[in-house]
């Protein structure tokens, strides 16, 4: 569930330098899409990430787009294979 606005979302990258915005506005639309229309948000990221419908997402999984992997230690893993 998305629990913050755009302005939030973006805010911890105030004083960084180089950080790609668009990256964090684009996971913030489709996490607020996913959150009003759960159909529509699936349907968007089937025609994105899927291909040849090796599989699907389903508007009654656990779906929630991020833009970094984070460990269980909470740092970011050394290798990680970003879509």
């Amino acid at each position: 569930m998305v629990t913050e606005n755009i302005f939030t979302a973006l805010a911890k990258y105030n004083s960084a330098k180089g950080e790609n915005y668009l990256t964090e506005a684009f996971v913030y639309l489709i996490n607020s899409i996913l959150q009003k229309d759960r159909s529509l948000g699936c349907s968007l990221l089937n025609l994105l990430c899927v291909e040849n419908s090796e599989f699907n997402f389903k508007p009654d999984e656990d779906i929630v787009v991020t833009t970094q992997e984070v460990t269980d230690l909470g740092g970011l893993p050394s290798k990680s294979a970003q879509i």
